[in-house]
């Protein structure tokens, strides 16, 4: 079975430093988004893809961990923005009762982090840059066959914990949540420095940006390059860096977050299709 880095050039684990924490501190803010409005960017593995049915959106349903009873959040008097980590880490982690949770907020200037992170998804691209400490345990892995090259379904599977969290979240407390923090959200997105554009545009974005991916219920092909890969399929190479990030769940977990999204987007009045 051959090995190549991800694509968007995921980092190796030879190449990351040996001090860095190995739970993925990236995937947790992009937890966050979810937590908040469900826009996120995580092991036994099928025989061979093409005999893995995709499941329907359903089925996908019925296999996620049920979520947590929903209870109004108290949120009280909104802090200022440079000092809401605390309160917001106390409050975001009401929201599921997922161990992995706490794990993942324990990270700085989260609002901040979430703004950047929307940013970049409205724009199209990765937000690797503003949480650089992310790499799944398990390295992306592809499968030759015949002299062509597939990404191997184990490579999904990385992914599968983000996925339980996500879908673990009480629905009806993140869209309160998400209510909530709009005045810190929006002051944190003026302070990037976006003359006449609005925080509320980027997130609208940005949602679409993760349901308009495509779910690709077959193989993958991808194009071995020097330190990465392309997609062998023109229509997904082509997508922007943000939604190849997404097709790197695999179809089965992108339907639960596309799924867990519109319910989400619904519950805090962002228009979705």
């Amino acid at each position: 079975m051959s090995e190549l880095e991800d694509f968007e050039k995921e980092p190796t684990i030879e190449s990351e430093s040996s001090d860095l924490p190995r739970w993925p501190y990236w995937v947790g803010a992009l937890v966050l988004v979810a937590v908040i409005v469900a826009v996120v960017m995580l092991r036994n593995r099928p025989e061979e893809v093409a005999e893995a049915p995709a499941p329907s959106p359903s089925a996908a349903a019925e296999e996620a961990p049920p979520p947590a009873e929903s209870a109004p959040l108290e949120i009280g008097e909104l802090p200022e923005l440079d000092d809401s980590d605390a309160w917001l880490r106390g409050l975001a982690g009401q929201l599921s009762a997922h161990p992995e949770l706490a794990e993942w907020l324990v990270t700085d200037e989260m609002i901040r982090r979430f703004v950047a992170i929307v940013d970049n998804l409205a724009e199209g691209s990765s937000p690797r840059s503003h949480v650089p400490f992310m790499a799944p345990e398990e390295r992306f892995k592809v499968e030759q066959k015949g002299g062509r090259y597939f990404v191997d379904p184990a490579s999904y599977q990385r992914y599968d914990t983000v996925v339980e969290v996500v879908t673990s979240i009480d629905s009806e407390g993140a869209a309160q949540l998400y209510s909530a923090l709009l005045p810190l959200f929006r002051e944190a997105y003026r302070d990037l420095g976006y003359p006449g554009q609005s925080f509320d545009d980027a997130m609208q974005q940005a949602v679409e940006r993760l349901l308009e991916t495509p779910v690709v219920g077959g193989e993958i092909e991808v194009v071995p390059k020097v330190s990465s890969f392309q997609l062998a399929d023109p229509e997904l190479e082509k997508l922007p860096a943000a939604s190849k990030n997404f097709l790197r769940f695999g179809p089965q977990n992108l339907r639960q977050l596309q799924a867990k999204t519109r319910e989400i987007s619904a519950l805090a009045n962002l228009k979705v299709d």
